[in-house]
């Protein structure tokens, strides 16, 4: 267990305890609490932690946070349910949260899960990529107009195929990953790349390092995969952008 586990353990449960029974004990603790949670909002990022976190990922925060801004809100939260002001209601129905809780259920049912794009999206991602890779494409999520296409993609028995100026890819899933053997990871990639004329190799950043320390195995067999493919003489290693731009011939 790491020690951002332990912290989440351990300092965050006693804190939101003490500060609940502060802000429970005195009305002035309440207004000290308030005003450090309208004061620290703006640089939240200095006052949190992240659990989960992806510390070689450079890009938004990943993991769940939780911050000092939290144990305040919990603790007033809990002191005005447990000790109301005087002539103050122990709980009420916010204005407008009716419609919150809707628009957040519309939210949950319209976060697209991977490889599982819409008609429309499939639409919006043509016109604006030229090279759509995801694990597969099924036909009651297509487009109408794509169908035909999408037909003779399956009677060719063909992973890739084109709709217009986009190469839609289909990738033989993430053969680089720490889930599968270690033994197996190169021979499946040989396998792939000699038996299609055009593979998509897939791995995932936030495998190689798990908890903040080097996947060392999964970087061997990475490393392993490069030599391979730089000491193949009649197999060609593309970007996506080379592939726009004609470096592959169907």
């Amino acid at each position: 267990m790491g020690f951002k586990a332990l912290f989440g353990l351990t300092v965050v449960p006693a804190a939101i305890l003490g500060g609940s029974l502060l802000a429970c004990v005195s009305r002035r603790v309440r207004d000290v609490f308030f005003v450090m949670l309208v004061f620290l909002s703006p640089m939240i990022e200095r006052v949190d932690v992240n659990f989960v976190s992806r510390e070689w990922y450079r890009g938004t925060s990943r993991g769940f946070e939780f911050s000092i801004l939290d144990i305040l809100s919990i603790s007033l939260l809990v002191s005005a349910v447990l000790f109301p002001p005087r002539g103050a209601s122990r709980g009420y129905w916010p204005a407008s949260l009716g419609l919150m809780m809707l628009f957040f259920l519309y939210a949950c049912g319209n976060v697209a899960p991977y490889d599982k794009l819409s008609r429309a999206s499939l639409l919006e991602a043509a016109a604006r990529f030229r090279v759509l890779s995801t694990g597969w494409f099924e036909l009651r999520r297509l487009p109408c107009s794509w169908w035909p296409k999408f037909a003779v993609k399956k009677m060719r028995q063909a992973d890739h195929w084109r709709m217009g100026g986009t190469w839609l890819l289909s990738h033989p899933g993430c053969l680089l990953s720490r889930h599968r053997p270690r033994h197996e990871i190169l021979e499946a990639i040989i396998h792939c790349v000699d038996t299609r004329p055009l593979t998509v190799l897939v791995t995932h950043w936030w495998e190689y390092f798990r908890e903040g320390r080097p996947e060392e195995p999964l970087i061997e067999a990475l490393h392993e995969t490069a030599d391979y493919l730089g000491h193949q003489h009649d197999v060609k290693t593309i970007y996506f952008d080379g592939l726009a731009q004609g470096a592959f011939r169907w």
